[in-house]
């Protein structure tokens, strides 16, 4: 997925990560998955909107 959004490698791509949002992207992930709503066929995710990949885009906290 690194190469899909411009970066070289996987370990580039975390420290850009880090360096935007302040968390790596593990720490993201758990805040993503800690804070779905799930309910009858129904997600919601955080607050914020969504990348159409990997969740919501809003920093965590």
């Amino acid at each position: 997925m690194a190469h899909r959004w411009g970066f070289s490698d996987t370990s580039h791509f975390s420290r850009s990560f880090k360096a935007a949002y302040g968390v790596p992207p593990s720490t993201w992930r758990e805040w993503a998955r800690d804070t779905q709503v799930q309910g009858p066929g129904t997600t919601v995710q955080g607050t914020g909107g969504d990348d159409g990949e990997t969740g919501d885009t809003a920093a965590p906290g």
